[in-house]
C-alpha cells in the first residue's frame, strides 16, 4: 500500500471523532477508528471489546499475548509484544478481562492475509482498559431501532393465526412479559447475519413474512402451523447467547445449542397448555429441530413435511440474503469481489458491482 493510501485511510479514521460531534462526549479516550476501517500501515488509537484472551507466553525478544477484538462493525486480532520483564507483560494482560473495553495503540499489519494489530512495547505502544463510563455501549452493539414497533407487527401476525391450540401457545410467549424483555434484545447469531441487539426480532420478523409470502403462494399449506413454526424457530436464541460489550454464546448455547433449547422451551409451553393434540405438538416440534434444514448444518432432523420446509426455506433466504447484502454494503474495496467466508458449508466470491 503507498503512502497516499495511508494517508487516505488514517485522515478517514481521524475523521470519526468529527462524526460524532452531537454525541455526548465521554472521558478518557473516544471510540477512535472502527475496525472495518483497519487498513494495513495506519497507526491504531481506539477502543475495542475483549471476546477472546490468549495466554501470555515467550518468544525470542520476550513475552506476548494475542487478543481477539470486537466492535459493532466486526473483529480483529491483537498481537502484544512485550519485552523481557515477564511480570509487566503479565500485568498488562491481567489488567482486563474478556468482556471489558480497552484502549490500544498499536500499527496495523497483514500477516497471512488477514489484517491484525501489533502493539509492541519497545515502540511505546500500549493496551490499557477503559473504565466504565467512558465509553459508549452504542460503539461496540449495534441495535435495531423501534423494536416495540417491530414486536407489534409479530403479534399482529400472530393475531391471524386462527388454531385455537397454536394460538394458545403463541399467547403463552408472547404474552410473558419478562421473556419478550429478553427477546427483543437479543441478537440472532454471534458473528453473522442480524449480530446485533434486536436481531433475533429483526430475523424473526422477516422470516414470518415471507413464510406467509409462500404460505399465499401455495394455499395447500397449513398457514396456522407455518406462521407459528416460523415465529418459534429460533426462540432458543434468547438462551444461547448473550450481549454485554459484544456477543457470545452462554455455556448452554456451546454445549445444547439454540435447537435442542428451543424445542426444550417450545415442549414445555405446549405441555401447560390442556388437551394440546399430540400429533400438533409434534409437528412444531418438528418444524424447530428441522428449520436448518440439512443434518450438516445441525439440524437433527430434516424438514419432514412442507410447512416445515416452509419455514426452513423462509429462515435460509432470509438469513443468507441479509448476509450477503450487509457484506455488499460495507466492503471497502475497488475489486470487484470479495470473499466471503463462512457462507453457508462453503466460502463464495462475493460480486460488488
Amino acid at each position: 500500500m503507498d503512502r497516499k493510501t495511508i494517508d487516505m485511510w488514517s485522515e478517514r479514521a481521524e475523521n470519526h471523532s468529527e462524526e460524532k460531534k452531537d454525541e455526548q462526549m465521554r472521558g478518557g479516550e473516544h471510540k477512535g477508528i472502527y475496525i472495518t476501517d483497519v487498513r494495513p500501515g495506519i497507526v491504531i488509537n481506539g477502543q475495542f471489546s475483549v471476546k477472546i484472551k490468549k495466554p501470555v507466553i515467550e518468544y525470542r525478544n520476550g513475552y506476548r499475548f494475542e487478543l481477539r477484538v470486537s466492535d459493532r462493525t466486526g473483529f480483529i486480532d491483537i498481537k502484544y509484544w512485550g519485552g523481557k520483564n515477564k511480570e509487566r507483560v503479565e500485568g498488562i494482560y491481567s489488567s482486563f478481562s474478556v468482556g471489558d473495553i480497552v484502549y490500544v495503540h498499536g500499527i496495523a499489519k497483514e500477516w497471512n492475509g488477514n489484517l491484525e494489530i501489533d502493539v509492541n512495547e519497545r515502540e511505546g505502544q500500549t493496551i490499557k482498559p477503559v473504565p466504565a463510563g467512558e465509553y459508549d455501549i452504542s460503539d461496540f452493539i449495534e441495535s435495531i431501532d423501534d423494536k416495540e414497533g417491530l414486536l407489534q407487527e409479530l403479534r399482529d401476525i400472530a393475531d391471524t393465526v386462527t388454531d385455537r391450540n397454536l394460538s394458545l401457545l403463541l399467547d403463552s410467549f408472547l404474552s410473558n412479559n419478562d421473556f419478550i424483555a429478553e427477546f427483543i434484545d437479543a441478537p440472532a447469531s454471534v458473528t453473522h447475519h442480524s449480530n446485533l441487539s434486536g436481531g433475533l426480532l429483526h430475523h424473526t420478523l422477516k422470516v414470518v413474512k415471507i413464510a406467509d409470502s409462500l404460505c399465499a403462494q401455495f394455499p395447500e399449506l397449513d398457514r396456522d402451523l407455518v406462521i407459528t413454526g416460523a415465529i418459534l424457530h429460533d426462540i432458543g436464541k434468547v438462551k444461547e447467547m448473550k450481549i454485554g460489550t459484544n456477543i457470545n454464546p452462554t455455556e448452554d448455547g456451546t454445549l445444547l445449542g439454540h435447537i435442542y433449547i428451543g424445542a426444550s422451551m417450545v415442549e414445555k409451553w405446549i405441555e401447560a397448555i390442556p388437551e394440546f393434540p399430540d400429533i400438533l405438538k409434534r409437528k412444531v416440534i418438528h418444524i424447530i429441530l428441522s428449520h436448518h434444514g440439512r443434518l450438516e448444518y445441525g439440524s437433527p432432523k430434516v424438514p419432514m413435511f412442507p410447512e416445515a420446509e416452509a419455514v426452513h426455506l423462509a429462515d435460509m433466504s432470509e438469513a443468507l440474503l441479509e448476509e450477503m447484502i450487509k457484506a455488499r454494503r460495507d466492503a471497502n474495496t475497488e475489486d470487484p469481489f470479495i470473499y466471503l467466508r463462512g457462507f453457508g458449508m462453503d466460502g463464495i466470491n462475493l460480486y460488488l458491482r
